[in-house]
């Protein structure tokens, strides 16, 4: 997977899950299934932000890095 198409992933989860929040909002009662759905979206979100921390932290070893 390329950095790109990670963070598009990234900033799609972030706004699905800001959706699901702004719908549960205002309820006095939330859904069991409501709340594993956007915890779901959270680890998603936690797992794609560390392979993108990844490739960061790649790219910029090897740009650091001088070559004998």
């Amino acid at each position: 997977m390329d950095k790109s198409s990670i963070r598009k992933e990234i900033a799609s989860l972030i706004n699905s899950i800001k959706e699901h929040s702004d719908n549960i909002g205002d309820k006095q009662h939330i859904p069991q299934l409501e709340l594993e759905l956007i915890l779901h979206k959270i680890e998603r979100l936690y797992q794609k932000s560390i392979v993108f921390n990844h490739l960061n932290s790649i790219r910029a070893t090897r740009e650091t890095t001088v070559p004998f």
